[in-house]
């Protein structure tokens, strides 16, 4: 029996808001790290700091904007639609596997089951995008039957 597609999708925006939570406290640490450096006067190793502290926010901000990002993606989920192709929001049965089509959030469990939850870009998720029941694909050299969708 397939899970309810809403309970993986709660699962996901736990996922987002742990990663999010861990970007603000690196973000803090950041910031706390750049007011001390504001203060020393240090030379040539207070501007490297400086600049390695610059370009840790930069890339903070970055992570910050993929986090936006997998959240528009995650709103786009209708979680009752079924249209018998893999597309963005399907669970997919696999002779081997589930796979859930949403943001790269990796192994998510939900009662003793484990369900991947892949973007529809990855390459899992391209091999599996418009894909029927009854359909096959090969991934790492391994053939998988699609046995469902949801």
């Amino acid at each position: 029996m397939a899970p309810n597609k809403e309970d993986l999708l709660q699962l996901c925006h736990a996922s987002l808001d742990k990663r999010l939570q861990g970007l603000k406290q690196a973000q803090a640490a950041v910031d706390e790290s750049m007011s001390g450096a504001v203060k020393s006067s240090a030379g040539d190793k207070h501007n490297t700091e400086r600049a390695h502290l610059q370009l840790q926010t930069e890339k903070l901000g970055q992570q910050f904007k993929v986090l936006d990002q997998q959240r528009l993606v995650l709103s786009k989920i209708v979680t009752d639609s079924v249209t018998g192709r893999v597309h963005l929001g399907s669970l997919v049965e696999t002779d081997q596997q589930w796979y859930f089509l949403s943001i790269p959030a990796g192994a998510l469990v939900l009662k003793d089951q484990t369900y991947w939850a892949i973007a529809p870009q990855s390459p899992i998720g391209q091999l599996l995008l418009g894909k029927a029941a009854g359909d096959s694909f090969s991934w790492n050299g391994k053939s998988q039957e699609i046995k469902a969708i949801y």
